[in-house]
This record gives structure tokens, C-alpha cells and sequence, in this order.
């Protein structure tokens, strides 16, 4: 009888029978190591493009990042409804924006961990901002959580330095618009009434932005950027793709914004073939 030839899971260290004859060796034990190593490196992947955009480090700044990849930082800010602040640049308003979910949820980090297959403390390290997850992971919880992933991609996208082009003018709104939504959240979900206060635009007009009535123009734009503690210019890319399709199409943002009713009558939708209007 031939002796099994026995290796060790490249994981989680527990030895397993490794397989013999022709073919590629087996690194992992299972299923399980394997797609556990595969979520690690696509995380190490986008560690390395986060690094890659954030400028050099000073030896005082650079030994303070390792302290944080450790996670021995301060727990997650507790954004409260009404607080427009900014968040510690975009990694810190993303994770402020996911906590605010988590909370929202009522759904134990145990329960999300249980539903995601993540670990507990990779979970709690991702809400207090400690590390980048992968956008699988953050579609994943965030659904968990009961948010809309579309309204976290773009801040996700500028922590990395990925950008995805919107394809045709309506993507390019909804896009803006899931922007404003991300920073809301971040925000701990600031009302209509604390948004418009500081911005310094009426609460009607912030509301119909919010909803998708009106595709705000660019001095809009800017205020309620300012107002949700982002610089403007974070946002003109995606207000620039927008306005960059309406003139390839002869349209322009009147100044006021475009309502979103008489943008979709003359730019219909391919979805809306069969009727009804697609939201932003």
C-alpha cells in the first residue's frame, strides 16, 4: 500500500493528505483556506493601491500607520444625525459611513460575521477604519447592513484610486447622486434641514437633489459638497462626466439644475423601453 504523502495547508497550518500523480499540488486543505487566502490577497491588493495614492510618509507619520495596520487605533466616530463634518479623509468617512449602517441595522458584528464569512475582528477593524475591504466585502456588508452599495462606491473608489466611468448620462447622475449619499451617511445621515443650513441653500432644493428630482448644476453642487465637508473639487470629475454627456447630447444644467422628469424625456433610458422611469 503507498504511503500518503502528507503536507501542510499554506492557511491555516493543519496538515492534509496531499494528492499524488501528475497535476499542480494542492496548497490549502480545502475549500475553505482557499477562499480565505483568495479574500487576502485581493485585500493586500487593495492596501497596496491605497498606499500607492497616499503621499510620503514622514518616519513619525509612517511608524503612526503601523500602529493603525495593528489596530490599535480609536474606535469608530459615532457621527450623530445633525453633525456635517468631515471625517478624516476618505478612508475615515467611508468607514463612518458603513458604522452608521451597522448601527442603523441593528445587526451584531457576531451576526454579520456569521452571514459574510469574515471574521469578527476583521469586521470591527473595517468599521473603525483600521483597513480597506475589498468591494465585494463592502457590497456584501453593506447589504447586510441594510445600506445600498451603489451609495458607498464612490467614496470605496477614491480610498483606492479605482475609478469606474460611468456609462451614458443617466449613470453619470446616479453616480453624482450616490456621492451626496455616501457623504450624507458618513455624516451619521445629517437631515435635509442641517444639510441646507450649511450649505446655505434651501431645504427644498437639497431634498430634491437627495431624491433624484433635480440634477443640480455645478454651484449647487459645490454647496452642498462644502456642506457635507467635501471639497468640491473631490466631485467635479463626476459633475464634469455628467456635463460632458449632456453636451454631446446638446443639452446643459440650467442654472437652478435640470429636473430629472424633463432629463429623462429627452434622454430616455434604454431600461425605460418598456415604460416608467428608471430613479436616479
Amino acid at each position: 500500500m503507498e504511503t500518503p504523502l502528507l503536507a501542510t495547508c499554506a492557511w491555516c497550518g493543519d496538515g492534509f493528505e496531499q494528492r499524488t500523480g501528475s497535476g499542480r499540488r494542492k496548497d490549502y486543505c480545502g475549500k475553505t483556506c482557499r477562499r480565505a487566502a483568495q479574500r487576502q490577497r485581493e485585500r493586500d491588493r487593495h492596501l497596496t493601491a491605497v498606499e500607492a495614492r497616499r503621499p510620503e510618509e514622514s518616519e513619525a507619520q509612517a511608524a503612526a500607520t503601523a500602529v493603525r495596520r495593528v489596530g490599535r487605533t480609536a474606535s469608530v466616530p459615532q457621527g450623530a444625525p445633525g453633525a456635517i463634518h468631515r471625517q478624516g479623509g476618505r478612508e475615515g468617512r467611508l468607514a463612518a459611513a458603513l458604522a452608521y449602517l451597522a448601527r442603523s441595522s441593528g445587526v451584531s458584528t457576531q451576526e454579520a460575521a456569521l452571514r459574510s464569512h469574515l471574521d469578527i475582528g476583521y469586521i470591527e477593524g473595517a468599521l473603525a477604519g483600521r483597513w480597506p475591504l475589498t468591494w465585494p466585502e463592502m457590497f456584501m456588508l453593506a447589504t447586510i447592513f441594510g445600506g445600498r452599495p451603489e451609495e458607498l462606491r464612490w467614496l470605496w473608489e477614491e480610498q483606492g484610486a479605482v475609478h469606474n466611468v460611468p456609462q451614458g448620462p443617466h449613470a453619470a447622475a446616479r453616480r453624482l447622486r450616490h456621492a451626496f449619499l455616501g457623504l450624507q451617511l458618513a455624516a451619521g445621515s445629517s437631515t435635509t434641514q442641517d444639510l441646507a443650513k450649511a450649505a446655505g441653500v434651501p431645504a427644498r432644493l437639497v431634498a430634491r437633489v437627495l431624491r433624484g428630482d433635480i440634477i443640480p448644476d455645478w454651484a449647487t453642487t459645490t454647496r452642498i459638497s462644502e456642506g457635507l465637508g467635501e471639497a468640491p473639487a473631490a466631485l467635479q470629475p463626476l459633475w464634469k462626466d455628467l456635463e460632458h454627456h449632456l453636451v454631446t447630447h446638446s443639452l446643459e444644467i440650467p442654472e437652478g439644475g435640470l429636473a430629472y422628469s424633463r432629463f429623462s424625456s429627452l434622454l430616455p433610458e434604454a431600461s425605460q423601453a418598456n415604460g416608467g422611469r428608471e430613479a436616479l
